[in-house]
């Protein structure tokens, strides 16, 4: 593979045509790959730990998301609910939701850390 993003002949070619581009390509590659800056592909290790962090933050996102939505019903109610981390959320705010509107509680979908 190639980063045609470095050669300015084809990137900013005025007769772009994928014809054009691989003749192109082709003549470099054999004048000298090196000028094509060959890019690397990830190991499968690599693009499963990368997989895993995506996941993780997607996961993360939800919970911040949900813990806001939570905040956001009990303001208008009158309820203001305690400041605490997201992993310590779902216990220190049951407390003022049991009392309230929340019956079953949707606290009961993230008070499992991440």
């Amino acid at each position: 593979m190639a980063n045609v993003r470095e050669l300015r002949a084809i990137s900013h070619s005025d007769r772009k045509s994928d014809k054009v581009d691989a003749e192109k390509l082709a003549r470099y590659a054999r004048l000298d790959p090196e000028i094509l800056r060959p890019i690397a592909h990830r190991t499968v290790a690599q693009q499963e730990t990368l997989t895993l962090i995506r996941a993780r933050d997607v996961l993360v996102r939800l919970r911040t998301g949900a813990v806001n939505s939570v905040r956001g019903l009990a303001k208008p109610c009158g309820y203001r609910l305690p400041a605490s981390s997201t992993l310590t959320f779902a216990k220190r705010a049951w407390p003022y939701c049991r009392r309230a509107w929340l019956r079953p509680s949707p606290l009961y979908f993230i008070r499992s850390p991440i």
